[in-house]
């Protein structure tokens, strides 16, 4: 299934969660067709979990190995400076729209979403 299949069930209900999209980087290639094709391009270290090396705590805290193997959600606890790509319900605290350039942007929107006691559910595919 893909993320666009889970969103009417994703949001039937009120709830306080944002969706964590894991992110990765790669090199000019071919994008994987799915899960397991994207797995197997990070085995051959064509493709990494986004920043993991030029700064791990902002994405770190979605927990890549136990993505790997997840087939359903899974809750990660929020780190300071993690900023992932999420997909969220309208009425969230808004995004700081003052923010300009480069840094800290995200971080201090995931902040307050962390504030506001969101929980952070990561995605499985």
């Amino acid at each position: 299934s893909t993320i666009l299949s889970r969103m009417d069930m994703m949001f039937e209900e009120k709830n306080e969660a944002i969706y964590v999209v894991p992110a990765f980087e790669m090199q000019p290639m071919e994008i994987p067709e799915d899960k397991k094709d994207l797995i197997e391009q990070v085995e051959k270290a064509r493709i990494a979990p986004v920043h993991i090396k030029k700064y791990a705590k902002a994405h770190e805290p979605t927990n890549f190995p136990k993505w790997y193997t997840a087939d359903d959600m899974f809750q990660v606890e929020y780190q300071m400076y993690f900023e992932p790509y999420i997909i969220c319900e309208k009425g969230v605290p808004f995004y700081d729209e003052r923010f300009q350039g480069y840094g800290n942007d995200k971080v201090a929107h995931l902040y307050a979403l962390f504030a506001a006691r969101y929980k952070f559910l990561v995605l499985p595919d």
